[in-house]
């Protein structure tokens, strides 16, 4: 996923986005669990997420588990059930509402 589309998000939520890490950051979105910036945020206490994490809460408007998140967004995509709304993610509504939508308040704090 593009950074600039994670950005978007991350805005449509009501959090704050920064380009660096630091120990004030609540969550790291990584692709890679692999990387020394994710090793970093484990070491910090900082939640370590891939994409999908986001993009999930995102079209619940309820942010998911972060258990669920955890391994690498690639290997996540390939082991996905597309075939039906991903049983992980649950919906406490019938209908998910467009996130622009005003009536909506920002997603509360994980």
């Amino acid at each position: 996923v593009p950074r600039e589309v994670i950005k978007t998000l991350v805005n449509l939520t009501g959090a704050q986005q920064t380009n660096t890490m630091s120990k004030e950051n609540t969550h790291l979105i990584s692709a890679r669990p692999d990387t020394a910036k994710h090793r970093a945020a484990l070491n910090w206490n900082i939640a370590a997420v891939n994409h999908l994490w986001l993009t999930d809460s995102v079209m619940t408007w309820e942010w998911q588990p972060i258990e669920n998140y955890t391994a690498s967004g690639e290997d996540e995509i390939k082991h996905r059930n597309w075939s039906a709304f991903d049983g992980r993610t649950r919906r406490s509504k019938t209908v998910v509402t467009h996130p622009l939508d005003l009536a909506d308040p920002p997603l509360q704090k994980p």
